[in-house]
């Protein structure tokens, strides 16, 4: 029988978190729950909260717990329901806080086995998010940096054909996002750095953290993630 995984991926945003933890996920036959997929998802949809919610992510505001407590909740409940995870899950963005992490450590709502702490050198962090730019008609995101710094290399990922969006083929610039502007990304940051030291030492205490460092892209680092996570 395969592994059945019960994981948590943190780390600071822009370290890379969605996109390791969704293609683990699928390397792993797992679940990939980011909370931040189902903020922009009420927000896409512009339901009731998604309307209130907009206001706060272009901010750089963090939203209250019990909005992303009650989001991912709901969300791996209908999950169960409909045996979409074989392999278990991988949740992304949630628990964010220590006051979250006892909540759900003695709730056993959501059960956590292994934590991994996704880490990059904050100036690179900032400078990959205050570098995306998107298209402006459907989104899709590329990033102008290209970062040789401390052994860490990114090459920039642009339109394969200047001025040409690979995904939908407009011609319009491409655009800032509000809260990839260098005052939101710094806050946003500084904001994270506050919560994650009493997380990671939650974590620390019940002998379940993991410190991963990301020093290039996915094509090298994944299949070293990938080997952590089985060697749990």
């Amino acid at each position: 029988m395969s592994k059945f995984y019960r994981l948590l991926l943190v780390g600071a945003p822009g370290v890379g978190k969605g996109t390791y933890s969704v293609r683990a996920a699928t390397a792993l036959q797992c679940a990939a729950i980011s909370s931040g997929d189902l903020l922009r998802k009420e927000v896409t949809n512009k339901t009731e909260i998604g309307k209130k919610l907009q206001s706060m992510i272009e901010g750089g505001v963090l939203v209250p717990d019990e909005i992303i407590s009650g989001m991912v909740a709901s969300h791996l409940k209908e999950l169960k329901q409909s045996n979409q995870f074989p392999g278990g899950y991988i949740l992304d963005g949630y628990p964010r806080n220590v006051n979250q992490a006892k909540t759900l450590w003695d709730s056993k709502e959501i059960q956590v086995d292994h934590v991994i702490n996704l880490t990059q050198p904050r100036n690179v962090i900032v400078t990959k998010l205050s570098s995306r730019r998107c298209c402006a008609d459907c989104g899709f995101v590329y990033n102008c940096a290209k970062i040789n710094e401390g052994g860490i290399v990114m090459d920039p990922l642009m339109p394969k054909t200047e001025g040409v969006c690979d995904k939908c083929g407009s011609t319009k610039p491409l655009v800032t996002r509000k809260d990839d502007q260098l005052d939101v990304v710094e806050k946003r940051q500084s904001e994270y750095e506050a919560l994650a030291t009493p997380l990671l030492e939650f974590y620390e205490s019940k002998r379940i953290l993991h410190n991963f460092e990301v020093l290039g892209g996915t094509k090298v680092y994944l299949p070293k993630l990938l080997d952590l996570i089985k060697s749990l």
